[in-house]
């Protein structure tokens, strides 16, 4: 199978381009390295790699020989939500949406978010749970979805959607570990965003990989993809902490959250798991696991 993976510099993009070589699939590269720093498998025989920004340049690439997407690229910093940012999202799917129907790739896995249900008001919603995004990344994601939706009856396009609870591990650019680490690094001390209450499920990057390259053993459905549990911003400090191991005790400071922060995100994994997928940490080890590899690539 010949692959484009976009995003495949980035962090969950360049553990899916290593999945997807492992099982001898030839990977195309598509990644403009706005978060990504570099790509370690560039000189891998199978890989091909193409520098640029889908939301401007995607469909004058000139690829064509491909059998399915992986659209991954996102522009997902939340914190700094600003309407370019919403607007590359969408604009990168809609180039992308027209350069398979251009070129007859019928096959989309996409990458959303948890985001577009917003501020959740009841644990373990379903993927039926109304959409309310409080952030312009989460209304770019919902925008986005319902491209590839109406392409699908369109164009009849087959597509597998993923909503991502907070996925973690190695290679992250941003996100609450890698804050506190970069945080403790920079200054001594951990600044936490509100009281350490917001609740999260953390999913470990492996176990997502394994949903997307599973995608075509499934139906084409929209599915939500986290851990079975949750835990709070108050504990992921108190497993950093311990990580770090300084000799003095470390002060956490709190400052206000930022717009766009929701108090629980959490969602009901049974339609994915009901295919055969399975997560394999709880949110704990989850968040241990990537803290041990963070703190590895940060302060070496």
């Amino acid at each position: 199978m010949k692959a484009i993976v976009t995003g495949g510099a980035g962090f969950i993009g360049s553990h899916l381009v290593e999945a997807l070589l492992k099982q001898e699939h030839e990977v195309i590269i598509v990644d403009d390295l706005s978060t990504g720093k570099k790509i370690n498998v560039k000189n891998h025989p199978n890989i091909e790699i193409v520098y640029c920004d889908i939301s401007k340049d995607f469909k004058y690439l000139g690829l064509k020989d491909a059998d399915i997407i992986y659209h991954i690229a996102s522009d997902s910093n939340i914190e700094k939500d600003k309407f370019i940012s919403y607007q590359r999202n969408v604009l990168g799917t809609m180039n992308i949406l027209e350069f398979m129907v251009q070129n007859g790739i019928n096959k989309i896995v996409f990458s959303s978010s948890a985001t577009v249900y917003g501020n959740q008001v009841t644990e373990k919603i379903k993927e039926d749970y109304p959409f309310l995004p409080i952030c312009l990344y989460g209304a770019s994601k919902v925008a986005s979805e319902f491209l590839i939706l109406t392409c699908m009856e369109k164009f009849k396009i087959e597509s597998w959607i993923y909503r991502f609870g907070n996925v973690v591990g190695n290679r992250m650019e941003h996100g609450v570990i890698n804050d506190f680490l970069q945080q403790f690094k920079q200054y001594g001390e951990i600044r936490m965003r509100g009281d350490g209450n917001q609740t999260r499920s953390f999913i470990y990057v492996d176990d997502v990989i394994n949903a997307l390259i599973s995608s075509e053993n499934r139906p084409c459905e929209i599915y939500n993809v986290t851990s079975n549990d949750t835990t709070n911003i108050q504990k992921v400090a108190a497993i950093v902490i311990n990580r770090i191991r300084a000799k003095n005790p470390i002060k956490i400071k709190n400052f206000p959250r930022w717009q766009g922060d929701v108090d629980l995100s959490f969602l009901d994994n049974n339609k994915l798991k009901a295919t055969g997928w399975s997560p394999t940490m709880c949110s704990e080890e989850a968040v241990k696991k990537a803290t041990e590899e963070l703190y590895g690539e940060i302060f070496k």
